[in-house]
């Protein structure tokens, strides 16, 4: 596991220096040590960071609880130019998931798989962690073992409540692509559908099958929008995957 120096800065306040596996760990890991000692209380906090060979910041916005820990990342980061392409994929990520509006429910029968990417989601809806499946989940067991990112202390056990596919990664949205292949067509699970060749994109989802059927669902997503995930992939072509797959399985979007 590489650790790399950081600076970090809460509410303008003194530089900080913290090795950590990334930037986001710098950041929980200087606001629990402001929070034992006192000097930081729960809330809204401003936070910048930077490289500890860099000069410039990456400022953002988040929310502690009384403990330190982070309960809502960052929903806009002022600074868009970011310092590295490590930086710019943790934070791109924990912009998308803090707000828990990139994923699936790992409730949803058959959608996790082993290696599926997944969010460790709060009771409030935010995202405490990212990990790994590692094993084979069965939908008769009520628990799903997650390998935690940056956990030394190997995998652990996790109510399916509090697991949820994580669509902004690449094989998240593959399982998840999967899960609604099978789904619709049980009897081709491996094979290319004859009918469609879109991918999981909004323009394929939208055109699936020449008949339209999601259309009313996506109508209102745009898809001249080229936001892009960490992995360079259209934002919207998740968006419209994740809304399929709640609709196919009868899940309320909320």
């Amino acid at each position: 596991m590489t650790h790399t120096m950081y600076h970090v800065k809460v509410n303008n306040g003194p530089l900080q220096v913290m090795t950590a596996t990334d930037p986001i760990d710098a950041i929980a890991s200087v606001c629990r040590i402001l929070t034992l000692h006192q000097r930081l209380t729960a809330g809204r906090h401003d936070v910048a960071v930077r490289l500890a060979t860099e000069t410039d910041w990456t400022r953002g916005v988040i929310h502690t609880d009384a403990d330190g820990l982070i309960t809502i990342g960052a929903a806009r980061w002022a600074c868009r130019r970011l310092l590295s392409p490590s930086l710019t994929a943790a934070f791109c990520r924990m912009e998308c998931l803090m707000s828990h509006d990139l994923t699936l429910p790992g409730t949803i029968p058959g959608l996790l798989r082993r290696c599926s990417p997944v969010a460790i989601v709060r009771n409030d809806g935010s995202v405490s962690a990212f990990g790994v499946v590692v094993d084979h989940p069965s939908d008769r067991v009520k628990w799903v073992r997650v390998l935690r990112d940056h956990d030394d202390e190997g995998p652990s056990p996790w109510e399916r409540e509090c697991v949820a596919l994580d669509l902004t990664d690449a094989t998240g949205r593959t399982h998840a692509g999967w899960w609604w292949r099978i789904t619709l067509h049980p009897d081709l699970p491996w094979r290319a559908n004859p009918e469609w060749g879109g991918g999981y994109s909004l323009e394929g989802l939208t055109n699936y099958a020449g008949d339209g059927r999601y259309r009313d669902l996506l109508a209102d997503l745009d898809p001249d929008d080229d936001t892009r995930l960490p992995d360079g992939s259209r934002r919207v072509d998740a968006e419209a995957l994740r809304r399929v797959v709640l609709h196919v399985a009868g899940v309320p979007d909320v």
